[in-house]
């Protein structure tokens, strides 16, 4: 102030001044600056070898500030003058909680956040900056969308903290600070963590100069000084981690799936491990692979044939090897969608007809059916040749029925008995009840004179699995009454009018005349009624059965896990020939079987019970709407349903972890609704199951993945290097975490914060003082000049 005094500017009321130029730079400045430099050469060229040194300097120096000072006078400098209140200012600490913060660097050491957690135990350090400071302490982990951060005491950073979110993202870490440096006056930033970034800080850690530049760019540097303090020692321990994991997003059923596991290895020696693929559990494929010795990468292939089809999530699992304490990485999930590229068929014929003939041409014209069928042409007598004097060749039973039954999604059992002479024993009628029952194959009977009851398939387990009843029969089969012989007109029951198989057309009204109008059929097998569970589809008009209902000749049914079907006539090959004046297409004996064979297969269009979310990939804490459509036997909307939801984790073959549980509400038109929670990562199965009056409606499984891109494990040392640099450009200090003490003080130091509460602005360019002072020097020049006898 004492300088202002002298300049005769009066400071009342006002601390402080800053010296400050209003002019600015434009054009003419640089155009003055150069001329100035020109004289100022000028000058010298005249001077130099005609005087005394010390004259020659004078005179120069005196050019020189005459010019300097003109140009200054152009900027028009002048003094600003504050009134100022002082403030205090805030110190900004951000604590890394990623995963990688759990860490032990070596055996016996502490985890890093326990190292990080005694730094905040030792008071004198920080209670020196709290009171000079307000100081504000974060803990923040994730990056892009995951990125989160929490404001904490030191105190709860002193009684420890857990680690959480995904991996370590000192971009956004540092974007955050920033930002919250720029809302206040702040003294400095200070950043804990062991540097493990594996994002773009990472990638541009190389080229400091590009790292600057995105710095600078995105404007991620806080305002004031930046240190660093990087938490843990190199790491000693070994691991083995599933690096990547890849396989086409489809595959088919029954073919092979070719799987290539990458994986890393630290600090282990060369050594076998094996490397597994399991579906819920169970192990479809596994291979031994050579382990490199140190730290590398190596890639195996498995390949494994799918047995079903469907969205299917596998695991693939390396053993947690000795020395390990990161097993995370030792596991990893990808999720196929597993289709048939064909529907395979095995048709067992008992006696050629021309139901056989139609229904044949019609399978194997099919391009999406592969069919094998075979036909018994043999008699139902004892024929007193050896097998080797026969010319045809006898059913292989035992390859059919034993080795090759689970390559198959459908039988069809057309006019065929039940007879020893086939070579058929019970061992094989229980291995087709399991195909339905257990692996969920489907089956379907069709009707003639060696069918049904009159095949003799009542008592059998083929009786377990159709949706018609077959022991009431043996006395009509005794009177010769188990084929009606008459010809009639189907009708289509009230189940029929909505069921897939029967439905003609996408309107209910229009199938139902399709059917009336389609030609009469000769004669049908008779049956019992439809077993619990099941529904007719169409039936006979005048024809009853034993309790008076309806004779079926057309029923379906849920066995297990599969599906069976009965067709009791082996005249449906009419419905081959619809009214010539009506069109004359076949359109309707091939929608027929083509929707039957959909239906049988458990084509997931055809679900009953069907769940869908809103999304198939969520965030972490993201709702998850589930939307569930339940159907009866009949396919009618179900109201009034008791419709349970779970998510539950995928972690093996118990099921995993129940996440969610929920009953969905709802109903109108059979669709029920409700919301869970997206939680950890990876694969989340949503299971549905559906019940009305106690009885079970079926169940439905939906697959869901939660994505929060981790690679928090790849790189597990600490990146000192990083965070150095981080300091050196943020102007900062670099210091280290060691045995829970910072190497150094934490503490800034800076100029003292204030606000300014008032200014004013005083001119030094327009003032008598500087005119004076710019014709003194060059009056002191020329006088110098012509004293030294120069022109």
């Amino acid at each position: 102030m004492a300088l202002l005094r002298l300049l005769g500017i009066d400071a009342g009321g006002y601390d402080r001044w800053e010296l400050q130029l209003a002019g600015g730079f434009s054009a003419l400045i640089f155009v003055a600056l150069l001329l100035a430099a020109l004289a100022a050469a000028l000058a010298w060229w005249q001077l130099r070898g005609r005087l005394r040194p010390w004259r020659r300097n004078l005179l120069l120096g005196l050019r020189v500030g005459f010019l300097a000072l003109a140009v200054l006078l152009l900027l028009e400098p002048e003094v600003q003058l504050l009134k100022t209140i002082p403030v205090r200012s805030q110190v900004l600490v951000g604590v890394d909680r990623t995963p990688s913060m759990g860490i032990a660097d070596a055996d016996g050491e502490e985890r890093r956040q326990d190292a990080v957690r005694e730094v905040f135990e030792t008071d004198a350090p920080w209670k020196e900056l709290e009171a000079e400071h307000d100081v504000r302490y974060l803990l923040f982990s994730g990056r892009g969308e995951d990125f989160q951060a929490q404001e904490v005491s030191r105190d709860q950073l002193a009684e420890g903290y857990e680690t959480a979110g995904t991996e370590t993202g000192l971009a956004a870490a540092l974007g955050d600070l920033a930002r919250l440096s720029r809302e206040r006056e702040t003294a400095g930033t200070l950043l804990i963590s062991d540097g493990a970034d594996l994002g773009v800080l990472g990638e541009l850690q190389a080229d400091p100069g590009a790292l600057s530049d995105f710095l600078q760019r995105n404007e991620l540097l806080p305002n004031g000084p930046l240190s660093t303090a990087v938490v843990g020692g190199e790491s000693e321990f070994s691991d083995l981690a599933i690096r990547d994991v890849v396989a086409d997003e489809y595959g088919f059923i029954r073919n092979q799936v070719d799987v290539q596991v990458t994986l890393a290895t630290q600090s282990l020696s060369a050594q076998q491990v094996p490397v597994t693929i399991t579906l819920g559990g169970e192990v479809v494929a596994t291979q031994t692979v050579e382990l490199p010795d140190g730290d590398g990468e190596v890639s195996v292939q498995l390949g494994f044939s799918p047995t079903r089809v469907g969205d299917l999530v596998y695991s693939v699992e390396v053993p947690v090897l000795a020395g390990e304490r990161l097993t995370e990485n030792n596991r990893k999930q990808f999720k196929i969608k597993i289709i048939r590229d064909k529907v395979r068929v095995l048709h067992v014929v008992g006696r050629p007809s021309w139901d056989v003939r139609f229904l044949r041409r019609t399978l194997k014209e099919d391009p999406n059916i592969d069919l094998v069928s075979f036909m018994i042409l043999r008699e139902l007598v004892q024929i007193p040749f050896r097998e080797n004097e026969l010319s045809l060749i006898p059913f292989p039973t035992d390859e059919i029925f034993d080795e090759k039954l689970h390559t198959f999604d459908l039988v069809i059992f057309q006019n065929f008995h039940y007879n020893p002479l086939y070579g058929i024993s019970p061992k094989h009628l229980r291995n087709i009840r399991d195909f339905v029952t257990e692996d969920g194959g489907g089956f379907v009977m069709i009707g003639g004179e060696q069918s049904f009851v009159s095949g003799r398939f009542g008592g059998t387990p083929i009786e377990d699995v159709l949706p018609v009843s077959l022991r009431f029969s043996n006395s009509l089969l005794d009177e010769g009454k188990s084929i009606s012989r008459e010809r009639f007109t189907p009708q289509l029951a009230q189940a029929g009018r909505l069921h897939p198989v029967t439905r003609l057309h996408y309107d209910p009204t229009r199938s139902a005349e399709m059917w009336k109008r389609l030609p009469p059929l000769d004669g049908m097998n008779r049956t019992g009624d439809v077993v619990p569970g099941a529904v007719a589809l169409l039936t006979h008009p005048t024809l009853r059965t034993p309790s008076g209902e309806p004779a079926p000749l057309v029923a379906a049914a849920n066995v297990g896990k599969g599906r069976s079907l009965a067709i009791a006539t082996d005249s449906s090959w009419y419905w081959n020939f619809f009214p010539v004046d009506e069109g004359g297409t076949n359109e309707a004996y091939l929608s027929f079987w083509r929707e039957a064979i959909r239906w049988l297969t458990r084509d997931p269009a055809l679900k009953q019970l069907n769940v869908t979310t809103d999304s198939s990939r969520y965030r972490p804490g993201e709702p998850v709407q589930v939307e569930v459509s339940v159907l009866d036997p009949e396919y009618r909307p179900v109201e009034g349903a008791e419709v349970d939801v779970k998510v539950r984790t995928m972690d093996g073959a118990e099921g995993g972890k129940e996440l969610c549980a929920a009953r969905a509400e709802g109903g109108a038109d059979g669709r029920y609704e409700t919301v869970c929670k997206a939680e950890g990562t990876g694969y989340l199965e949503v299971q549905v199951e559906a019940k009305k009056g106690g009885v079970s409606l079926g169940t439905d499984v939906a697959y869901i993945e939660v994505i929060a891109v981790n690679r928090e494990f790849e790189r597990t040392t600490p990146n000192a290097p990083l965070m150095e640099l981080l300091a050196d450009l943020g102007e900062g200090r670099a210091l280290r975490v060691e045995g829970g003490e910072l190497s150094d003080d934490p503490k800034i130091v800076t100029e003292e914060a204030y606000r300014v509460m008032g200014s004013r602005e005083v001119p030094l360019w327009d003032t008598a003082p500087a005119l004076i002072l710019l014709l003194g020097l060059a009056c002191a020049e020329w006088w110098l000049r012509r004293r030294w006898g120069m022109a």
